[in-house]
Formats: structure tokens, C-alpha cells, sequence
């Protein structure tokens, strides 16, 4: 790989303070987006009790929703580097609400929430690609490197508002009522979408083609994204990622039910008690960019390696708390304790989230595939969430005990550390030719 070197060229750019208003409606849509997708992993025991779900038919919604998502996030990933991101998010949104009106309106046969969730799979992979499109390539460059931090705040946050507002909708309304409470908020998102670009679309300046306006190319450095792909060594970290999917989505979409089920509490409470993971995992932001750039040295792959590792502690200790459940403290104080334990795990596959699908994408973005790579990685994270879903769901109706699927877990993790341990090489070569960040 050729090294680029900068040059200093006048162009237009974006006023910061319509940056910093694009990138806040940018981060309600994000966030509220969350609200409508964790509100079904809530409402599933719920659904259960009510015959409209069985295990088996659960875990396979979820597994559909995330290969939308995955197959969304391919396609929406290269179609934002070529087509309008606003359009995009337009349309993605459009789709959330009408899968959740059909969510409660239309839920019998079952068959039918499979391909309304798909819908709203595909609709959710709509809006992370041109949100990170627009963060790189529309937003004022003085906020942009803050603006990628910050946006990843928006998956704690958008769990934490998800999960309380599921469990007071289930009081309210029951399962029905998570659904009816998603649309409507979406709904409201999307005209303050749309309201602020009609308003502001004259004044929002998309730099389309970021190699051609900043950087001057010693020797001939265009490549295939798939080319780039193995000689960056990122390809290799595609183990990782599936693992990473597992445990950032997959598996945390059955952590309501695995805490009814295993600890004898209420659909309401689990999912209170599930919001101490987005809580705890609040801090996976802050801590995964400062321990990168502080002890690491901005190397994303060395950093995902160290947390990775401590993910392998965590699910440790939750292998050694499911050997005696209810018998050392008492089922209420270890279904916290699990879940707390969980969020430690969510904090780092989070700090993993934020270097893996954000940071190690932006070295393409003067290569012209920031959005391609960012959208394969998440792509690849999300086909790990709906292989996991489905697995427990099945796991979960044929009796697999806790601490077997925690000794999966392990297994899983060991593996994901291997893989990119063999990434580094390539990857410190590839990001070592492009140049650092700018922060």
C-alpha cells in the first residue's frame, strides 16, 4: 500500500453549526431506532405466555431480523458511498414503522411477524451506513472525529430508553403495547428528520469524493474493496466480528427471558433489570478510545485483542455463577449480579463495536470505501447476531443449561482472540501506509 500524503486544498464545507444540528438529529434517529428494535426481545416471554410465539419460532424472528440487517448492512454500506445518505435514512425509518404497526395488528399466524421483523431488519440497516457516510463526508471537519465518538453513544442510550420504555409499555399494554410505543416514536423521529433537511438541505455540502479533494497519491493506489479488504489484513478479523455479534446483539437479545427463566422473575422486571447492561455499558465508549489512543497508540486491532480478553473474563465468571443458581445470594440478588456481570461484557464488545465498525473503517474513508468497509463489518457482526439468536432460542427449547452455554461462549471467545492476533501484522502495515486519524 503507497502512502498518501495531504495537501492543503480550499473547499467547501459545512458551517459548524449545521453540522452540530445535523449530527444530533442524526443521533435521535440512531437512538430512538434501538427503542424499535429491542422492544421485541423484551416482549418475547411475554408473547410466550400468550401462545402467540414459541421458543422456537422466537429465536428465528430474531435470526431473520439480524440477516436482514446483515444483508442490508452489505447493500446500504456500498449504495451510501454512491447514492443520497438522506434518502436512504428516509426510506429505512419508513420501513421501521410499518413493521411495527404490522407487529400488532397482524400476529397470527406466526409466520407473518417473520417477515415483518425481517422488514424491519432491512429498514434498521438503512440508517447506520449514511449516518456514518454523513459524519464523515457532510459534517464540518472540526467536529467530525468527535461526532464518530460521540454517535456511539447513541447504542447505550437508545438500549437504556428501549428497555424502560418496553417494560412500562408491557405494564401498560402488554406485549401489543411495546409495538403500538416504537411506532410512535419512530413516527415522530422521522419528521423531525425530514423537517430538518427540507429546511436545511441548501446549506448541508456532501464531499463526495474525499481521495480526489485531499489527497495527493504518490503511485496508483486504486484498488477493489476486496483487495483492500486482505491486504489491510481486515478480512481476518471477520472471525472476530461474527463473535463480536454474538455478544453485542445475538446473545443480549435473550438476556430478558434467560433472567425470567433462570432467576424466576417477571417479564416486567427482567427487562428493568436487563437495562443494567446499556447502563454499564455506557462507559464502553470513553474507556475503548482513551485505553486505544493512550496505551495502544491508535492501533484499533491491539485494543480489540485487550478486549476481547476481558470479555473471556467476564463470561468466566458467569460460567462459575451458573453452577449453583439461587444457592449463594438468592435469585433476585444473582439475577443482578448476571446481568451486571453481562454489562461488563457489553461495556467491552461495545469499546469493540466503536473500533471495529466506526474507527478501523475511517482508514478507507480517503480511499473512497469508508461506508463499504463500515457496512461490511456490521454486515458481518449482525450475520454472528442471527446465527447466535437462533442457536439459543434453539439451545433454549431443548433445556441446554446455563453453564453450557456459557462454556460456548468461551470457546467462541478464544476463538475471536486467535483470529486477531494473526490480523495484526497486516492491519499494522496497512493503517501504518494510509497515516493516523486525525483526532
Amino acid at each position: 500500500m503507497e502512502k498518501l500524503e495531504k495537501i492543503n486544498v480550499d473547499e467547501k464545507v459545512t458551517k459548524t453549526s449545521i453540522s452540530v444540528l445535523l449530527f444530533i438529529i442524526c443521533c435521535i434517529v440512531y437512538a430512538t431506532a434501538y427503542i424499535a428494535r429491542i422492544n421485541y426481545s423484551t416482549a418475547i416471554s411475554a408473547m410466550q405466555t400468550h401462545g402467540v410465539l414459541t421458543e422456537d419460532i422466537a429465536g428465528l424472528i430474531s435470526a431473520v431480523y439480524f440477516v436482514m440487517y446483515a444483508v442490508g448492512q452489505f447493500i446500504n454500506g456500498i449504495l451510501s458511498d454512491k447514492k443520497s445518505p438522506f434518502l436512504l435514512i428516509i426510506i429505512g425509518v419508513s420501513l421501521i414503522i410499518l413493521a411495527e404497526v404490522a407487529m400488532f395488528t397482524v400476529y397470527k399466524p406466526s409466520f407473518l411477524m417473520i417477515i415483518w421483523w425481517g422488514v424491519n431488519g432491512f429498514g434498521q440497516s438503512m440508517l447506520w451506513t449514511p449516518v456514518f457516510y454523513i459524519i464523515n463526508n457532510a459534517l464540518n471537519p472540526k467536529i467530525r472525529y468527535k461526532a464518530i465518538t460521540l454517535i456511539a453513544l447513541t447504542t447505550p442510550v437508545g438500549k437504556i430508553s428501549g428497555y424502560t420504555l418496553s417494560g412500562f409499555s408491557l405494564n401498560i399494554g402488554g406485549w401489543k403495547g411495546v409495538f403500538v410505543m416504537a411506532s410512535l416514536i419512530m413516527a415522530f423521529s422521522l419528521i423531525i428528520f425530514v423537517t430538518f433537511y427540507l429546511v436545511n438541505n441548501k446549506n448541508i455540502i456532501l464531499q463526495t469524493n474525499p481521495r480526489k479533494n485531499k489527497l495527493k497519491v504518490e503511485k496508483d493506489t486504486s484498488q477493489s474493496l476486496f483487495k483492500l479488504l486482505i491486504t489491510s489484513g481486515f478480512i481476518i478479523v471477520f472471525p472476530a466480528l461474527i463473535v463480536h455479534g454474538l455478544f453485542l446483539n445475538g446473545a443480549a437479545e435473550w438476556i430478558p427471558t434467560i433472567l425470567k427463566k433462570t432467576y424466576l422473575i417477571k417479564d416486567s422486571d427482567s427487562a428493568f433489570i436487563t437495562m443494567i447492561i446499556p447502563v454499564i455499558g455506557l462507559l464502553g465508549v470513553f474507556i475503548g478510545e482513551y485505553i486505544t489512543a493512550h496505551v495502544f497508540k491508535d492501533d484499533e486491532i491491539k485494543a480489540t485483542i485487550f478486549f476481547m480478553s476481558i470479555s473471556l473474563v467476564s463470561v468466566l465468571v458467569l460460567y462459575w455463577l451458573t453452577f449453583n443458581v439461587g444457592g449463594i445470594w438468592g435469585y433476585a440478588v444473582e439475577a443482578v449480579i448476571f446481568a451486571s456481570m453481562y454489562g461488563l461484557l457489553y461495556m467491552t464488545q461495545l469499546a469493540i463495536n466503536h473500533l471495529l465498525i466506526s474507527f478501523a473503517p475511517m482508514h478507507f474513508n480517503n480511499l473512497g470505501f469508508a461506508a463499504s468497509v463500515s457496512g461490511i463489518a456490521n454486515a458481518i457482526n449482525y450475520g454472528g447476531s442471527a446465527i447466535s439468536t437462533y442457536g439459543i432460542g434453539l439451545a433454549m427449547q431443548n433445556n441446554m443449561t446455563p453453564n453450557t452455554l456459557m462454556l460456548v461462549w468461551i470457546i467462541c471467545l478464544v476463538v475471536a482472540i486467535v483470529a486477531l492476533l494473526i490480523a495484526l501484522k497486516p492491519w499494522k502495515k496497512f493503517s501504518s501506509s494510509i497515516g493516523k486519524l486525525e483526532r
